[in-house]
């Protein structure tokens, strides 16, 4: 037989009970030991990475940091100028995740600058290797017309002690042009040279003789200039 005195002490609880923030009604919460989602996470979700590629989110992003501080005169700071000039002000202030931040950034700019650099002296490296072993077979079998060598082995300079790579007339067509037209002087005057020797050799007139050796000491004044042009 039921004892109708007594109060249910769920009862209590449930008047107890103030329904609000982060407190549902009870006949809404979770019954204890069920899951909310009985179906579980979907596997490999987590691992999704954030597609910041697509839906033109790239562009809108580049667009938006280009873009002019609003309010500003024209000519002034870009979003993505001022934000920079604002974490380099508080890091300056000694906040530490500017100071991470700056850190973090110039580490990663230096590390692919070094990567760039190896990787640009390793390809001109191989170029020049490459274009001396044509110009050489092209020597050997007798033919007298140049490769077309873009950058041309000569225009590959290496300093022996430090190993940096240089590479002229990279960024001009100009520059480029002008160097092979040295080069095409460079090597009609060798031409010419050995010539001379065979006739400074075969002539008889010490008078000739003489014009020719002058002849040859102006055109090796001006092969050495362009060598020192070239070198």
């Amino acid at each position: 037989m039921m004892d109708h005195g007594k109060d249910d002490p769920s009862d209590k609880r449930a008047k107890s009970y103030k329904v609000g923030y982060c407190k549902p009604p009870s006949h809404t919460q979770f019954a204890k030991g069920r899951s909310g989602n009985p179906n579980g996470r979907p596997r490999g979700s987590k691992n999704k990475p954030v597609d910041l590629q697509g839906w033109g989110f790239r562009d809108d992003f580049l667009r938006e940091a280009g873009r002019q501080v609003p309010g500003q005169q024209e000519g002034s700071l870009t979003m993505m100028q001022a934000t920079v000039r604002r974490t380099f002000a508080d890091a300056i202030r000694g906040r530490p995740r500017a100071q991470e931040l700056i850190l973090r950034q110039m580490a990663q700019i230096s590390f692919a600058d070094q990567a760039l650099e190896a990787e640009f002296s390793k390809t001109m490296m191989e170029a020049k290797a490459s274009g001396e072993m044509e110009i050489e077979r092209r020597a050997r079998l007798d033919l007298k017309n140049e490769p077309e060598l873009v950058p041309h082995p000569d225009d590959i300079l290496i300093d022996p002690e430090t190993g940096t790579v240089s590479v002229r007339g990279l960024y001009s067509e100009d520059e480029r042009k002008h160097y092979a037209e040295l080069r095409a002087q460079a090597a009609v005057l060798r031409n010419y040279l050995v010539q001379l020797v065979e006739m400074i050799a075969a002539e008889k007139s010490a008078s000739r003789r003489k014009a020719f050796k002058e002849m040859r000491a102006t055109i090796l004044a001006r092969l050495d200039e362009i060598e020192d042009a070239l070198s």
